[in-house]
């Protein structure tokens, strides 16, 4: 099929999705804003760390300079607590769209 029939037909879907899937593109927009706004946490605190590193080092930590701590455990935490946060907040996404959608599906919290 040539390229312009695809669009043709393209042109012949519905104006108006049905609930489902509106429910499911705002899930994927939210999904996408989440991850965008971590991935800009990630990066921030791993330039941040590095860029700063003069100005931290007169910051002490447990006995040792804030950047040598940051290097060595603080950054991994971070991580870890990132990928918390985007584990809850994608359960908590999924919770709301079987909720708008009437899907009762297998549940966790049950």
């Amino acid at each position: 099929m040539p390229l312009t029939d695809e669009i043709a037909d393209m042109s012949t879907l519905p104006s108006s999705p049905d609930t489902a899937t509106a429910a499911r593109a705002a899930y994927w927009r939210k999904v996408r804003a989440l991850t965008l706004k971590l991935l800009a946490l990630w990066f921030a605190v791993n330039i941040g760390v590095i860029f700063f590193a003069r100005e931290l080092a007169s910051l002490t930590l447990g006995g040792w300079p804030v950047p040598f701590y940051m290097a060595a455990q603080g950054t991994t935490l971070i991580y870890l607590l990132i990928i918390g946060v985007y584990a809850h907040a994608v359960n908590q996404l999924e919770r709301e769209i079987k909720a708008d959608t009437g899907k009762g599906g297998d549940d966790e919290s049950a």
